[in-house]
């Protein structure tokens, strides 16, 4: 096997979390008297975490509130009901249960608020142990993706070889994350992002990842 460990994003990768998304965002819009959307599409929205999804919104809608004060109440309403409807991505748990099984240490770099992606490793997650955990800092005392801090801070605090490290991911920022960490990549279809931008880097399912492993 050609690989040490494996970092994935969180959305759209391990987790389809749009329904919770969606649900905390139209909770605020429909308070503060918005119009909202359907769940699904809310995949037009994610990428980049909650401020960047305001913005996106906020351009279909002016929304006349501080964008602070908008985002802070759809991460009230999310922390309460962040496992909404939630579900791993089929084969999710065949391919974290090979990892594991294999020793390969694993790890998520995510755009999600810190706390959230902690919270998702104790509930949805919880059958795996991860060994790193990095979500966006609520004190921005660290750059997001697509800045490859995550990656990197992950690869120099355990001095890995940086060609036996592979992130997996379903967005853009994702993509260019491991391209600005020198990383390997492997892009989900099953994600958020279908523009079919990937060739190359593209996988259909987990059995494509795991035989990836041993290219």
């Amino acid at each position: 096997m050609n690989v040490d460990v494996v970092l994935f994003d969180l959305d759209g990768t391990l987790v389809n979390s749009i329904p919770a998304i969606a649900y905390a965002f139209n909770t605020v819009l429909k308070e503060l008297g918005y119009e909202t959307y359907e769940v699904s599409k809310y995949s037009d929205f994610v990428g980049g975490g909650f401020y960047v999804l305001f913005d996106r919104i906020n351009k279909l809608q002016n929304i006349k509130e501080d964008k602070n004060y908008f985002v802070s109440k759809v991460m009230k309403v999310y922390e309460k009901h962040m496992l909404h409807d939630i579900s791993l991505y089929e084969g999710i748990d065949k391919l974290l249960d090979f990892l594991t099984t294999n020793k390969i240490k694993i790890g998520i770099v995510t755009n999600k608020d810190h706390i959230f992606a902690l919270n998702h490793t104790k509930t949805i997650l919880s059958k795996w142990h991860f060994d790193y955990v990095i979500g966006a800092s609520r004190e921005n005392e660290y750059p997001n993706k697509p800045n490859p801090y995550g990656v990197n801070k992950i690869i120099d605090d355990n001095k890995y070889d940086k060609s036996r490290v592979l992130f997996i991911g379903d967005m853009n920022v994702d993509y260019e994350t491991a391209k600005n960490a020198d990383v390997r990549y492997i892009h989900c279809s099953w994600g958020y992002d279908k523009q079919n931008r990937y060739k190359g880097h593209e996988v259909a399912n987990v059995d494509e990842i795991i035989k990836r492993l041993y290219d």
